[in-house]
């Protein structure tokens, strides 16, 4: 009995632990619930910029792309079904699938009809699980002639400028810049107002050929430019100024013009002549042909019948012939004045002189004319001529308006210098003395030395007074802070 009894418990023992266990199974809870599927948009530009797209200006019927990015940072595939783009705009992707974690980049093309502005947002329909804020698209279709003057300052401006599809520039185009290398690109205009290329790295005009110039022209500073092949077609009299182009050789693509309104070249020193100008009939305004060290004659304007303003020429160190110039002087087209020749080889002056003497080859080292001199610059430039005799007078006149900094204060430059035909003359200038005329032989003329305030110090010329090689009409030495007589100088009382 009592055996019986406590099976009978043990049972029941085993029973109770065994629902126990049970129970702790229903009760269970899962610890990897399944996430909840998210496509998350999001739009940037090319720019990164997060809620706009700005075309700026194109010309209508042209068109510029730019490209935005689609991105899906969510954890499930993004689904679109359609991309519409404002008035103006399209894209080449509209629909479409982004995986997680992947991005769309899509293309998107502005193109103006209208001389409007354009704007306006994207819309994309999709599966996106959260909202995207607005994106907008902006740009503005403009006309193909643009309005006024326009500066560019490198080749990426120049074609950034292209690209907006411009045809033509009512003013001035200006590209004054050494990070300029070539100007090609033009070649998609075809009409310029005004064009400037100041100190530019172009070795050629390519791109100017096909381009309809309206007013003129200006080449100046370009150390590289060789030739004017290329240059710009016009039928209206047009402004051609030509500044200080160190290679420029040639500019026989100027035959094709018969007139200009203004003409200059200066400080070409490469120019081998002016062929080129061969067919010129007429100039409206001033013919300046100034410091061109290589040109020898003025032949090629031999058709040259009119000039409305002023005849310039000076500072050709190899010019001996103005026999191109008859034709125009002796019909008395020349309506403006012929300035005082300066510092050409020959220096025929009035203007009669050459109708009597066209041309005259100086022997080397001699200088046939009156030499005036306004400047410490001027008489340095002279300095390089290393003149040794002077057919004519020299004449050291300040034009400075008394700025001292330009003003003549310094004669070394005129070592070589050994005769003078005619008078030497030295007024208003700063020098403090004369040295640099110790090999002065001979002085055929006036010997006027006046109104030098600082000059004191005359024993530059002692040699030339003590020789008695000066006849002179006038000795005058007066108004400088000391005046010597020539018995003073002779007797080598220089200095006060």
């Amino acid at each position: 009995m009592r055996k019986a009894t406590f099976y009978s418990i043990i049972l029941i023992i085993t029973i109770i632990s065994c629902d126990k266990s049970e129970t702790n199974v229903e009760i269970e809870k899962d610890t990897n619930p399944k996430s909840e599927e998210t496509a998350i948009l999001s739009i940037k530009s090319e720019n990164n910029t997060i809620s706009s797209l700005e075309f700026g200006e194109v010309v209508a019927s042209n068109n510029k792309t730019l490209s935005i990015i689609l991105n899906n940072t969510g954890n499930s595939t993004l689904s679109i079904t359609a991309i519409s783009f404002p008035e103006g705009f399209n894209g080449n992707w509209v629909s479409g699938e982004i995986p997680s974690n992947s991005q769309k980049t899509i293309e998107i093309t502005f193109s103006p009809m209208e001389i409007v502005e354009y704007s306006g947002n994207i819309s994309i329909t999709s599966n996106a699980t959260s909202p995207i804020s607005s994106f907008s698209l902006s740009g503005t279709g403009i006309s193909d002639e643009f309005e006024g003057d326009i500066s560019l300052n490198s080749n990426e401006e120049l074609e950034e400028f292209i690209a907006k599809g411009y045809k033509s520039i009512s003013g001035k185009l200006s590209m004054s810049s050494s990070k300029i290398e070539s100007i090609e690109p033009l070649k998609e205009l075809s009409t310029i107002g005004w064009l400037e290329l100041w100190g530019t790295n172009c070795s050629s005009l390519k791109g100017l050929e096909n381009i309809y110039l309206k007013f003129g022209i200006q080449l100046v500073h370009n150390h590289n430019l060789i030739n004017l092949d290329y240059f710009p077609n016009s039928d209206n009299i047009i402004s051609v100024n030509l500044f200080e182009n160190d290679k420029l050789e040639s500019i026989n693509a100027l035959s094709k013009f018969t007139s200009f309104s203004f003409f200059q070249t200066k400080g070409n020193k490469s120019l081998q002549n002016l062929d080129g100008l061969q067919n010129i009939t007429s100039i409206s305004s001033d013919l300046n042909i100034r410091e061109n060290d290589l040109i020898e004659n003025l032949d090629s304007l031999s058709k040259l019948l009119y000039v409305g303003g002023h005849l310039w020429i000076s500072r050709n160190a190899s010019l001996y012939s103005y026999c191109g110039l008859i034709p125009l002087l002796s019909s008395d087209g020349l309506k403006g004045t012929f300035i005082i020749p300066k510092l050409n080889s020959y220096n025929p002056y009035p203007a009669s002189e050459i109708l009597d003497k066209c041309e005259f080859e100086v022997p080397e080292g001699e200088f046939y004319g009156d030499i005036i001199i306004g400047s410490q610059n001027e008489l340095d430039y002279i300095a390089t001529r290393e003149y040794t005799k002077i057919t004519g007078n020299l004449k050291l006149v300040d034009d400075t308006n008394g700025i001292e900094n330009y003003g003549i204060k310094d004669l070394s430059g005129l070592s070589s210098l050994q005769n003078i035909t005619g008078d030497l003359v030295i007024v208003e200038s700063f020098l403090e003395n004369l040295n640099g005329l110790e090999n002065l032989e001979t002085v055929g003329g006036d010997i006027r030395i006046e109104r030098n305030q600082q000059l004191y110090d005359f024993c530059g010329i002692v040699p030339l007074i003590q020789s008695g090689n000066y006849i002179t009409l006038q000795y005058v030495v007066t108004d400088n802070l000391y005046n010597p007589t020539d018995t003073d100088l002779q007797l080598g009382n220089c200095t006060p």
